[in-house]
């Protein structure tokens, strides 16, 4: 008969958790050896890798006066990435994973999918509809421009000199 213990190590930081292990290891290897009551050096967790927080959303007024002028301040407050992302999709019209992932320097497939998700649950919240649609092309996802609504608003207006 065996006994197995799970004990996350965390939990082991704690003092009287690694004593306690500590007199029960001791115990079961020589029933007969002293064990110290107490350790001396409790074990120490390895260090958590440095996480960077995610980023906000972008921030766009609220009084963006038409679709066009909410779009462009939305991409505009995109991480870089994001936003040439959006930029190779309209450029390219039909984009493979591929060709985004050499051109944006991304080694797994996982980043796209949290680049575009985060487009998508951003844009939403902006009031902004997605320019591009997910699709397959040559057996590999893709994404195909379908508009933005600064493709449908005529160009903002010159000013005149006089003004």
């Amino acid at each position: 008969m065996a006994i197995k213990l799970d004990i996350a190590l965390e939990k082991l930081a704690a003092p009287g958790v690694a004593e306690a292990l500590a007199r029960l290891v001791g115990a079961l290897g020589d029933p007969t050896a002293k064990v110290s009551p107490r350790l001396s050096d409790p074990p120490r967790l390895a260090e958590e890798p440095a996480v960077s927080a995610p980023k906000a959303a972008p921030v766009i007024a609220e009084d963006a006066p038409d679709a066009a002028e909410r779009y462009r301040r939305f991409v505009a407050g995109l991480p870089d990435r994001s936003r040439t992302f959006i930029e190779m999709v309209q450029t390219h019209k039909l984009l493979k994973i591929s060709d985004a992932m050499r051109a944006l320097g991304l080694t797994a497939p996982k980043a796209m999918g949290g680049l575009t998700g985060s487009i998508g649950r951003w844009a939403p919240n902006r009031g902004v509809k997605v320019p591009y649609e997910t699709t397959t092309a040559d057996g590999e996802r893709a994404w195909r421009w379908i508009g933005s609504p600064v493709d449908a608003a005529p160009a903002p207006a010159a000013k005149r000199a006089s003004e």
